[in-house]
């Protein structure tokens, strides 16, 4: 018995020294821990599994209760071997904590990782080389540690543009083939081992991208994001925010294994970005494996595309249109390219789908798609200021009217008095510069069908057409268009001249209804009838007058079946008969039939002149000839009317043989809204033989007794 209480004794005495021989050790080891081995041990391991100096210049220190921490003061990671330049991060403080027990079953498990304000340089090298490439090794590496520069990199410049900035990132996630350098004998790829994770978090972290062969240059400021997972081959979310440009942005996302995109395999990868002008969202696959390639499902949303693009640096005129913005579709990207299929587009009340290719590796993004969109307006993108209409209804030339989604229904306009289809007054051409500053923002190829298209006042069917722009020279190919009727082809071009806007058409309109067509684009409403007309147009200006001012080219119109409205020509000549000369004031509620008329315009300096004015019928014949300012909406022409045989189909018709033959000079001038018409004397004079004409007629009225229509024509020669 008492020798087995002096073998307890012994056991307690025994078990009690080593507890106390422990404590004596760990409290040491705490005290006198080897600092500067565990700090040199760490830059070995990062050089040997990254091919990068590690540099630890303030103080380190170690903690072992009741974890194993290590924290590490003024810490910076070099860029590649042989590329120079700042380091490729640096960080005021970094702080990494580890369970003990998992590290004596030689598993890596951490419990805790702060990096406090670090600077990340994503750096493109006048060579082409990328500070951000890990994926080979360059050579044996040096060990280091020493005192770090205390020098602050200059904060980089901000562009103009971040849409160049981000073609240009793209462009660089894959090293030009010049660039490349197969890797030293013994370069092997890093391994990345499996650890645990627990809280991970940056603290006022920075982000600057440079390409320092073109100065292109980004910043990202004050970044704050804590990551959650268990392990890297495990799902991992971050969550955070940031600042560009000023502005807050909200971050939220979800890696599926950071383990498989460090060893450049692919992972499932979904991200909620949320600022004040823009909200996106991605889902979809992830690969860096040399480039960084996308695969999923992509939306975005801004409340003012205006906004976002002043934001981003395309500095647009102001104006309304240009507002809410909507695009969701499969986004598929890698290097300098961008495929969206399956789009579905929203632009203020425009709404649309296709598909586009984005090429951003030239001077602009060059986009390729196929849309095909429903009713658009084009008004509120023309004039500065314009008061925006997404609710505007686009008549569908040929059915029935399309009505934008949601868009509330304005009552119709109530109209009294005399109407003549297609007839309303029209205050000029508009004065409000013309914005071409969208043209310099990227080239593209597209592919477009409309279901309608308003222009002005200009109302367009259904719309098959090919734009091309190509720096800043917009060239829209008319296919096949659908208006008034008819239908047209042709071809437009758009391009800068200096401050101004050059402009020029080619356009073929064939079986439209010429009233309509010619009120909504020129406000003119004297002819009807089916038409065709061929325009050959070229004008620069910075406003819409200016460049109807300028126009040169040519145009001809021919109408079938029409009339002229607002006079009764055959009346007119008819009160003469009779010994009046009147009716020259212009009823809507009149007209003059025809079987053909038509005329050939040259245009110079926005002045057209025509000596082929005519207009056929079975009762008159019209010729004539003058100019029309385009730019001063002026008309001055004279028109000859004369009578042939007779027509009871004709209203107004006259007894045949009754002043057939006759021609009467009418002189057209003044505004070609509201001109003034009346008979040409001196034309009349300076004709001899229509004089004698005219003469005879007289004489023939005196012998029956009319004498209106001499003291009538005399009064007229005593005033001239």
């Amino acid at each position: 018995m008492r020798r087995k209480r002096s073998w307890l004794r012994i056991f307690a005495w025994t078990v009690g020294g080593l507890g106390l021989l422990t404590a004596a050790g760990l409290g040491a080891l705490v005290v006198f821990a080897p600092v500067g081995m565990i700090r040199d041990q760490i830059v070995r391991e990062v050089q040997v599994r990254t091919g990068r100096d590690l540099v630890i210049g303030g103080r380190t220190s170690l903690t072992l209760f009741p974890s194993l921490g290590i924290t590490m003061g003024d810490v910076s990671l070099s860029s590649p071997r042989g590329m120079g330049g700042p380091a490729f991060v640096k960080m005021k403080q970094l702080e990494i904590r580890v369970p003990v027990l998992p590290l004596l079953s030689r598993k890596l498990s951490v419990e805790r990782l702060v990096l406090n304000e670090p600077m990340f340089e994503l750096r493109v090298d006048a060579r082409g080389r990328r500070s951000w490439d890990f994926a080979e090794l360059a050579g044996p590496p040096t060990l280091m540690v020493a005192q770090a520069s205390s020098s602050k990199p200059g904060s980089a410049k901000s562009p103009a543009d971040l849409p160049s900035e981000l073609q240009d990132f793209l462009r660089n996630s894959t090293k030009p083939g010049e660039a490349e350098q197969a890797p030293l004998p013994g370069a092997r790829r890093a391994q990345i081992p499996d650890v645990s994770l627990g809280d991970v978090s940056i603290e006022n972290g920075t982000v600057r991208y440079r390409d320092e062969r073109g100065g292109v240059s980004e910043e990202v400021r004050a970044i704050n994001a804590r990551l959650a997972g268990k392990t890297l081959a495990s799902p991992i979310e971050a969550k955070g925010d940031l600042q560009l440009r000023g502005d807050k942005i909200d971050f939220d996302g979800r890696i599926g294994s950071p383990k498989a995109l460090l060893e450049d395999r692919s992972s499932r990868v979904t991200l909620t970005i949320a600022s004040p002008r823009v909200t996106s969202r991605y889902d979809g696959s992830l690969s860096l494996a040399k480039t960084a390639q996308f695969d999923g499902n992509v939306r975005v949303e801004t409340v003012s595309l205006r906004a976002l693009a002043d934001w981003l640096g395309a500095k647009l005129q102001s104006g309304h249109g240009l507002g809410a913005f909507e695009l969701e579709g499969d986004l598929k990207a890698g290097g300098s390219s961008v495929n969206l299929d399956n789009a579905k587009i929203r632009m203020d009340a425009i709404s649309g789908t296709g598909s586009a290719n984005i090429d951003m590796s030239g001077a602009r993004p060059n986009v390729k798609a196929n849309l095909r969109l429903g009713a658009v307006d084009l008004n509120p993108y023309l004039t500065p200021g314009a008061v925006s209409q997404p609710a505007r209804n686009v008549p569908a030339v040929g059915g029935a009217t399309t009505v934008p989604r949601s868009a509330p229904q304005a009552p119709a306009p109530q109209l009294t008095g005399p109407q003549v289809k297609g007839f309303a007054s029209r205050t000029g051409w508009s004065d409000a510069p013309i914005d071409l500053g969208a043209l310099g923002l990227l080239d593209a190829d597209v592919k477009l069908s409309l279901s309608s298209l308003l222009y002005q006042d200009v109302k367009i069917g259904a719309t098959q057409l090919t734009a091309l722009l190509k720096n800043r020279v917009l060239r829209a190919t008319i296919d096949d268009i659908r208006l008034y009727d008819g239908q047209g082809r042709g071809v437009v071009t758009v391009e800068p001249s200096g401050a101004a806007a050059a402009i020029s058409a080619n356009v073929t309109l064939t079986g439209v209804s010429g009233l309509p067509v010619l009120k909504d684009a020129a406000g003119f409403d004297w002819v009807d009838g089916k038409a065709r007309i061929q325009l050959a147009l070229a004008g620069t200006g910075a406003t819409e007058r200016a460049v109807m001012e300028s126009l040169n080219g040519k145009a001809d119109f021919v109408f079938a079946d029409g009339a002229i409205i607002g006079y009764n020509v055959p009346q007119m000549i008819r009160g003469l008969s009779q010994g009046k000369i009147g009716g020259f004031g212009r009823n809507l509620a009149e007209k003059t039939e025809f079987s053909e008329a038509g005329a050939s315009f040259v245009i110079t300096k926005g002045v057209a002149e025509t000596k082929d004015l005519r207009a056929l019928s079975s009762i008159v014949r019209v010729s004539g000839a003058g100019t029309v300012n385009l730019g001063q909406r002026q008309i001055d022409m004279i028109v000859r009317p004369k009578l042939g045989g007779a027509s009871p189909a004709q209203p107004g018709g006259i007894a045949s043989g009754d002043l057939s033959g006759l021609e009467l000079p009418i002189k057209i001038k003044g505004s070609w809204e509201r001109p003034q018409v009346a008979p040409d004397v001196d034309g009349l004079l300076k004709n001899p033989t229509q004089a004698v004409d005219t003469i005879r007629e007289i004489g023939r009225q005196l012998q029956q007794g009319k004498t209106g229509g001499l003291n009538n024509l005399l009064e007229q020669f005593r005033r001239k």
